[in-house]
């Protein structure tokens, strides 16, 4: 009755027909519902939440209000953090110093294949990994040089160095 007065004839009409026509009605109801192909709303990976947060250029805050509206969709932000934190290459690869910050190349292509393979694990099994072979990264490199404005900033080890100049070196799988 109750949502018959709200409006809702049609919810009122299915209760009416699971509860008074027969004992087996409601089970035929629950069978027919359960083959229906309904997609469900799943969790996403952190990675999925990450790539999202990035490809969106998400503040903090505005990624914790989307999450806010469907918490059980959203992992929250510290488990991406460390997702964030996997796709770097290990710290004994990456070698920081006052002046420069290198990463070993061999490193950084090893982490990179890793990275692709986890992503693509299911295309990978799909495939049957003994009808691939041997697998072959294809990277493209590229370097980029720029002068900005000084910062003043002062090295202890060569006091003559200076930051107006930044040369990079940059690796992109294809």
């Amino acid at each position: 009755m109750s949502l018959r007065f709200s409006g809702q004839i049609d919810a009122s009409k299915v209760i009416k027909d699971i509860t008074t026509t027969s004992p087996k009605r409601a089970l035929k109801y629950r069978n027919v519902y359960k083959q229906l192909d309904i997609p469900q709303t799943r969790k996403l990976q952190e990675t999925e939440a990450l790539s999202i947060f990035i490809d969106a250029a998400l503040t903090r805050e505005q990624y914790n209000k989307i999450r806010r509206k469907d918490l059980s969709r959203f992992p929250s932000y510290k488990k991406f953090q460390l997702a964030k934190k996997e796709c770097y290459p290990k710290k004994e690869a990456i070698i920081v110093i006052e002046m420069s910050a290198e990463v070993k190349v061999q490193e950084l292509l090893n982490h990179t294949i890793l990275c692709i393979s986890n992503v693509q694990e299911d295309v990978l099994k799909s495939q049957g990994l003994d009808k691939l072979g041997k697998l072959c990264l294809i990277t493209k490199w590229g370097f980029d040089g720029s002068n900005q404005s000084e910062y003043k900033q002062k090295f202890t080890t060569n006091p003559e160095a200076t930051d107006a100049n930044i040369f990079i070196a940059s690796l992109f799988p294809l």
